[in-house]
């Protein structure tokens, strides 16, 4: 079954970042039992940037590469990578 782990571990060998206080990048959580979602944080000193989206395409693009059903969503304002737990 695939994890948040799985999914964290995937993104760092990619050579992808994770997201800290003041550094942009990747974060992972899971918010129900079936789904693992995807953000990208902007930097701190770049709180506006619109690369966002080109970030959770790249992280959608290395998930699938790796066999994980991954979708990218915008509803809501709310860009961010779906993966299905079960794929």
């Amino acid at each position: 079954m695939l994890t948040v782990g799985v999914v964290v571990r995937a993104l760092v060998r990619a050579g992808e970042l994770q997201a800290t206080r003041r550094a942009g990048g990747f974060w992972v959580e899971a918010p129900d039992a079936r789904t693992i979602v995807v953000r990208w944080y902007a930097p701190k000193h770049q709180p506006d940037s619109a690369a966002g989206l080109a970030f959770l395409e790249e992280y959608a693009h290395l998930l699938r590469n790796i066999g994980v059903a991954a979708l990218i969503t915008t509803d809501r304002a709310d860009p961010r990578v779906l993966v299905q737990r079960d794929s």
